[in-house]
């Protein structure tokens, strides 16, 4: 079914419960061992991130989508990101999200009900719809 309750959504969706999920990273060198990232962190930043371990110069790589979350995964310290694109193609058509802080701006596909912002619940990653 794809759930991820009790975040709102479920797989092929561009709600929190379709594009959220957990990872895991170890390192000898983690400050707090055992905490939550609860920051915005995206696939392709795993590329920057592994390539400065490899203490690789990616600047010489060209344009990279990704940013490095080193010292997020390290120091729980807040990454350089600031916005999140979501693309999803599907048997109803496309649904894309844009999210930028708390923020998500949402186009195409059936939204539902309840599918507004909701300024008392403007935190997307606390959103359990």
């Amino acid at each position: 079914s794809g759930c991820n309750y009790p975040l709102r959504g479920g797989k092929g969706t561009v709600w929190e419960g379709g594009i959220r999920t957990s990872a895991l990273f170890y390192s000898s060198n983690i400050k707090r061992p055992g905490s939550v990232i609860d920051d915005m962190v995206h696939v392709t930043d795993w590329f920057p991130t592994l390539a400065s371990i490899a203490k690789v110069d990616i600047s010489t790589l060209g344009n990279i989508n990704g940013v490095n979350i080193l010292s997020t995964l390290l120091e729980n310290k807040n990454t350089k990101r600031t916005y999140i694109f979501h693309n999803f193609d599907t048997y109803e058509g496309e649904i894309s999200a844009l999210r930028v802080h708390e923020y998500k701006l949402i186009i195409g596909g059936k939204l539902g009900p309840n599918s507004g912002w909701n300024k008392e619940r403007s935190v997307t990653k606390n959103q359990t719809d």
